[in-house]
């Protein structure tokens, strides 16, 4: 099969490799999020060990609407964060959410002033690993299990192809792109 335009299979092997890296530390991993966190980048949150926003951050995954697949395993970690129900109102409404609303449903961990942001990331990082503590091994047992992350990669890159070969992507971003420069967005 051939790579989607814009090198769309190349950016998710990407994100593939970011969230390895992150499942695979030893120590807690905590996303800091100011401003709207859109598709891919909300994403990679996910498999974050905690979320801490600003009172400005916002949640958005427009892949729906634009006719392109979720990616980066968000199929599997997505239901696991919030729930199944929260998720596929996310995923199928395209939703934007604020960070209020990603704090009631579980995607923000925390809300605190942009001044403080990361110095709480980095301080819960602190908090969750004090010297001696056994933090790499619990880290290992509560983060979710690389062989399902894998296995949700691969449906969704395989989803990501067919996609691709029916257009629909394409036509999703051009009609995006067309809204935006008619003043629609």
């Amino acid at each position: 099969s051939r790579q989607p335009e814009g090198g769309l299979l190349a950016a998710i092997e990407l994100f593939h490799d970011i969230t390895r890296a992150v499942l695979q530390t030893r120590v807690p991993v905590v996303a800091a999020l100011n401003g709207i966190a859109v598709g891919g980048a909300c994403e990679i949150t996910l498999c974050c060990d905690a979320r801490i926003g600003t009172p400005a951050a916002e949640c958005y995954f427009p892949e729906n609407t634009l006719g392109l697949p979720i990616s980066n395993a968000s199929s599997y970690l997505l239901p696991r964060l919030v729930g199944r129900r929260q998720a596929t109102r996310l995923v199928l409404e395209s939703a934007r959410i604020s960070a209020a609303e990603a704090l009631s449903i579980g995607l923000l961990d925390e809300i605190v002033e942009l001044g403080a942001l990361l110095e709480t990331a980095i301080a819960l990082v602190h908090r969750w690993n004090p010297p001696g503590s056994a933090t790499p091994v619990h880290l290992g047992l509560l983060r979710p299990p690389l062989p399902e992350v894998e296995q949700a990669f691969a449906a969704e890159t395989e989803a990501a192809r067919q996609v691709d070969q029916s257009g629909m992507a394409r036509a999703g971003v051009s009609r995006f792109l067309a809204g935006r420069s008619g003043g629609a967005g």
